[in-house]
């Protein structure tokens, strides 16, 4: 149903968005900081290939195999992840102490950029290519199974040029 599709892509996309956090501080404790920088574009390169991979398999996969298969095979990556993560030695970085509430600290935050303009600035304008990927993420299906009259192989190869432009920006 409708609902239950929406429930499911909130909970992936909350999922991801505990990702990013958690894998930038994974890398701070397990990189040397001279190579923290480096360590960091290399992240976003790799994620940005699997995604240019995953977009290039995943039409023809869920046109020749169907949506069982293809789950099938997303899940077995989330394992493959999981058991990745759980062969990486590492020590955690010792706990900080209390920190303040989180409006206390979102408060020090605004204040910051306040006193800081251009880097305030700067965090806006990151946002635009977020903003035009998330419109082309909702108009693409539509454009290429209602205007070009495509398939799901299409929709894939359109969805990997996203990852082809990430990793060509480096």
């Amino acid at each position: 149903s409708l609902p239950a599709l929406y429930v499911l892509t909130f909970v992936v996309g909350l999922a991801h968005s505990v990702f990013w956090p958690a894998i930038t501080a994974l890398l701070q404790e397990v990189i040397r900081p001279e190579q923290l920088t480096a360590a960091s574009g290399l992240v976003e390169i790799v994620w940005q290939a699997g995604s240019l991979t995953g977009a290039a398999l995943g039409g023809p996969i869920l046109v020749r195999f169907g949506l069982g298969t293809a789950f099938a095979i997303d899940s077995g990556t989330y394992a493959l992840s999981a058991l990745a993560l759980l062969a990486l030695h590492h020590r955690p970085a010792p706990a900080e102490g209390p920190h303040e509430s989180g409006v206390a600290m979102a408060r020090e935050g605004f204040a910051y950029l306040r006193r800081h303009r251009p880097l305030a600035g700067f965090g806006v304008a990151s946002v635009i290519p977020w903003v035009a990927t998330i419109s082309l993420n909702v108009v693409i299906v539509a454009y290429v199974l209602d205007i070009l009259h495509l398939g799901a192989t299409a929709y894939g190869l359109a969805d990997m040029t996203y990852g082809l432009g990430a990793m060509a920006s480096g």
